[in-house]
């Protein structure tokens, strides 16, 4: 059997901050990623039906329900596998009008009216509406260096809301309330790009070969590598769980990123195909070789890194609160470096480069001292900097708090 399985039976723990390794524990998060992460699934089965209260909570997602609009984005329905379509539970103000407004509401009476008939509802992006979910999205992405994502799944009983299928990224379901039946199948295709999606349910799903039946109850995770086949289905009672996705860049798109930048330079493959006559695939083959032994693919993939760094959302934690309290800023003033941020630093020639929540600060090199010293104490007083004047100390740490990078310890 390629599913392992571990056992947490302390029924008294409680987690008040939710991060990477309790989300794992019994096991760490570099032990889950050494043994587990693209490689094999992993159920943890634990009897502490509050485990995940401090990420999302059946009230917490009732209160964002009702205070909020759900945009097409936002939300969608399915019904015994297919989508409902959003124009049949759109909320139209005026039904009669002849030209409706852009980027209308869901009808939230109506998208509960689906639920009660069976319909799944699951919730995109919930984590722009709810700071928890946010949060600890962030610290997921600061282990794994990749884009992760989060769906809420809420399931009526005695439901099913997809066919079997498998997903082209590394899922972690967490259930949060309620029971689920999965059937968990082998890979027929191991570690499918982006473009096998149009596999997903297609005939190439019977290929696989099921391996575990799982109840998963509240506590409980469920990791399943891309490619593994799975279904699910409620059982007596509702269920909600949540599905965190995980997408990263791999050598594909390393390759295709790299190449497409090298061979923009060559003439030579950049020729017309001559279709009348013989083609010439020793040549070829031997142009595009030696292009590809001259790509520096350190390069290309400090790029894509810098990529994915510029696209993360950023989360405006605690900016406001700093804006309204407006305590003066003090050379033994208590501040930190912002935990709720992805973020990196780059050493350039002539300046340095801060990327964080896909923002970017150029500095003067001669900050370098202090990013670092920041980066290494976490927790630190403006008079603590190196290297500058009290002046220099304080409006640098004055333009980071601005930014978002640093904050005022509470």
């Amino acid at each position: 059997m390629n599913l392992t399985v571990l056992t947490n039976n302390n029924h008294h723990q409680q987690v008040e901050i939710m991060n990477v390794d309790s989300l794992f524990d019994p096991i760490t998060a570099e032990a889950f990623i050494d043994h587990h992460w693209e490689e094999k699934p992993l159920l943890i089965k634990r009897e502490n039906t509050q485990y995940y209260s401090a990420l999302l909570s059946m009230q917490q997602l009732m209160d964002v329900f009702d205070a909020n609009e759900f945009l097409e984005d936002d939300i969608r329905i399915f019904k015994d596998g297919i989508k409902v379509p959003f124009e049949e539970f759109v909320y139209r103000p005026n039904p009669r009008a002849e030209h409706q407004p852009a980027n209308l509401p869901a009808n939230r009476t109506e998208a509960l009216s689906r639920f009660n008939s069976g319909a799944t509802l699951v919730f995109e992006k919930l984590y722009r509406k709810h700071l928890p979910l946010n949060q600890f999205l962030t610290q997921i992405e600061k282990i794994f260096h990749v884009k992760a994502g989060a769906n809420v799944y809420l399931t009526p009983p005695d439901n099913t809301g997809f066919s079997s299928h498998f997903d082209t990224h590394d899922v972690v379901i967490l259930q949060i309330a309620g029971t689920k039946q999965w059937s968990v199948s082998s890979n027929p295709i191991k570690l499918p790009s982006r473009e096998d999606k149009h596999l997903a349910t297609s005939d190439v799903v019977k290929e696989a070969r099921h391996l575990e039946d799982i109840l998963m109850t509240p506590g409980d995770l469920l990791y399943l590598p891309r490619g593994y086949v799975h279904s699910a289905t409620s059982c007596d009672n509702f269920s909600l769980h949540i599905t965190i996705s995980l997408m990263g860049a791999s050598g594909m798109d390393l390759i295709e990123r790299s190449l497409k930048s090298s061979l923009r330079n060559n003439v030579a493959l950049r020729k017309y195909l001559k279709f009348k006559k013989p083609f010439d695939a020793e040549t070829f083959r031997n142009e595009l070789i030696a292009e590809i032994r001259q790509i520096d693919f350190e390069q290309h993939v400090q790029e894509l890194h810098l990529d994915y760094l510029k696209h993360t959302f950023p989360t405006e934690h605690g900016k406001m609160a700093r804006m309204i309290n407006g305590d003066p800023l003090k050379p033994d003033t208590q501040c930190q470096l912002n935990p709720h941020m992805l973020w990196h630093y780059f050493q350039r020639e002539n300046d340095l480069l801060v990327i964080f929540d896909g923002k970017q600060m150029e500095m003067p090199k001669e900050f370098t001292e202090a990013i670092m010293f920041i980066e290494k104490q976490q927790q630190f007083t403006p008079g603590e900097l190196p290297g500058f004047e009290s002046e220099i100390q304080l409006m640098l740490c004055e333009k980071l708090i601005d930014e978002g990078f640093v904050n005022i310890a509470v």
